[in-house]
């Protein structure tokens, strides 16, 4: 009852979900990485560095589909105006070339404008620069090109960008990690997470460790309990027995909220709770 609202919760149950984590991943924690990161042992991330056919890469067509789903910034036209973006898009395919899969260009063509930012304005339902309405990664809220650095009003619009940006606007030639920095499936997973921290497939080293295999619904579901079983045993504390069902829920929602964000307060764990309401037990 308790993990299929926690499957709700992450992916709506659908056993395809897939969301890259631009920001808290690959910006702060891949991409950055010196070379021994990616070959160590008990990761070898390398197997999995985009792009294919370089440095013992062998990602397949199914590691690199999930990305489809988001498109990229072919060009730029300066001269379109709100509420037309100044770019031009199209979805990547999984034989697109991989060095052209940028961190910046991804982020530009997906992310969303905030309500209170300025184009939200001449943007409503907050559709990204290639038309998708997806909460897709960590918001960052500023864009490149004409009107859209802003945040409030027309007269500060070209105010300077956060570190984040800046960051990004350097460093376009990052290829996106989209396989080794996502989650994926019903427990939405991370990559990262599931080879660290939990020792997928450890014995079978790592070329068995392809990440479209965390779509597989088995897959999903016993590392995402066996994740909460870990955050319930390390960091709960929870019990064997309760004589109270409403303790065992309140630890439940601690555990739910290790899961989603290392700490025991905040709202998911109640959402997870409150969703496993409708299922039956089993």
């Amino acid at each position: 009852q308790y993990i299929k609202g926690q499957a709700q919760q992450e992916s709506g149950l659908k056993a395809n979900a897939f969301r890259y984590e631009l920001r808290t991943m690959d910006i702060e924690n891949i991409s950055n990485k010196p070379e021994f990161f990616w070959t160590q042992a008990d990761r070898d991330y390398y197997l999995y560095r985009l792009p294919r056919g370089e440095g013992g890469c062998i990602l397949n067509d199914n590691d690199v589909a999930p990305r489809n789903k988001y498109s990229a910034i072919t060009g730029m036209n300066l001269n379109l105006q709100p509420p037309q973006w100044p770019y031009d898009c199209e979805r990547w395919v999984a034989s697109d070339n991989d060095h052209e899969v940028t961190v910046f260009h991804l982020y530009e063509a997906n992310n969303q404008w905030g309500d209170w930012s300025w184009p939200y304005i001449n943007y409503p339902g907050h559709k990204s620069a290639c038309g998708t309405t997806e909460n897709w990664i960590d918001w960052l809220g500023w864009h490149l090109g004409k009107f859209y650095w802003m945040s409030g009003t027309a007269e500060d619009q070209m105010g300077p960008p956060p570190l984040i940006y800046l960051w990004l606007m350097n460093h376009k030639p990052y290829i996106a990690q989209t396989a080794i920095c996502s989650s994926y499936g019903l427990m939405q997973v991370l990559y990262t997470t599931a080879v660290e921290l939990q020792g997928w497939r450890i014995g079978q080293g790592g070329a068995a460790r392809h990440p479209a295999d965390l779509l597989i619904p088995n897959e999903s579901l016993d590392l995402g309990v066996g994740y909460d079983a870990k955050m319930a045993k390390e960091r709960v504390g929870i019990q064997e027995h309760y004589s109270l069902k409403a303790d065992l829920e309140s630890d439940f929602i601690k555990t739910f909220n290790q899961y989603n964000h290392n700490s025991d307060g905040g709202s998911y764990g109640f959402d997870v709770m409150e969703r496993s309401r409708s299922f039956k037990p089993c």
